[in-house]
């Protein structure tokens, strides 16, 4: 992993396929496939840990009570353009008024290039056409060192994809198998619940990012 972190590093955090105001938000980049069998895991981790985010969801909409938390859940659950339920429609409804009102994101579409968390607020109403913002914008930055491993796994997967068009490069003559062996790590260490829910270290921003990573495959 530490060689997958270096090359996002040395990559340019890269415009995401952001959708029109209005539009279903979707993520996911469509590169190499993976395996049927593969495939199928990964979708049941995702539908798990949306679940479980829907749960971990407060009252007054938000997730932590933090705004870049809170944002990314929202991204999380967004889907990959399928039909949302009524209860993940809600929730984003939700989640999007309590960024709407809170302080941080409202500072962060003023000056989101000098706050370095800002950018995920602002992204996040954007997609969803609730900010005057133009869309695409650019993703936050790359993480800080202290960022999580599945924060770290996601921009890996994010840059790849868009820099380097899915393909990493390898010795030999056929590119480098990266997708398969993130998604069998993190569908295999997803932690499942007495209700079927799932989520990585009981950690919601872990989880929101794991979702995103498992998007990107």
């Amino acid at each position: 992993m530490k060689t997958a972190v270096g090359i996002a590093v040395v990559l340019a955090a890269c415009a995401p396929a952001v959708p029109t105001a209005g539009q279903e938000a979707v993520l996911r980049f469509t590169g190499a496939p993976l395996s049927r069998s593969v495939q199928n895991e990964s979708d049941a981790a995702i539908d798990r840990a949306c679940a479980w985010l829907l749960a971990a969801q407060s009252p007054d909409g938000s997730w932590c009570a933090d705004a870049k938390t809170t944002a990314l859940c929202l991204l999380a659950l967004a889907g990959d353009g399928a039909e949302l339920s009524p209860a993940t429609r809600a929730a984003i409804d939700r989640g999007l008024g309590w960024l709407e009102a809170a302080p941080a994101p409202q500072a962060s579409l003023v000056r989101q290039d000098a706050q370095r968390e800002g950018g995920w607020p602002a992204l996040a109403l954007a997609v969803f056409g609730r900010s005057p913002l133009p869309v695409p914008l650019p993703m936050p930055p790359l993480p800080p060192p202290e960022a999580s491993e599945a924060e770290r796994a996601f921009w890996f997967a994010h840059a790849v994809n868009r820099a380097l068009g899915g393909e990493l490069p390898a010795a030999a003559e056929e590119p480098a198998d990266w997708r398969a062996p993130l998604a069998n790590r993190w569908t295999t260490t997803q932690e499942i619940d007495v209700r079927g829910r799932g989520h990585w270290r009981a950690s919601v921003p872990d989880t929101a990012f794991a979702i995103l990573l498992l998007k990107e495959l």
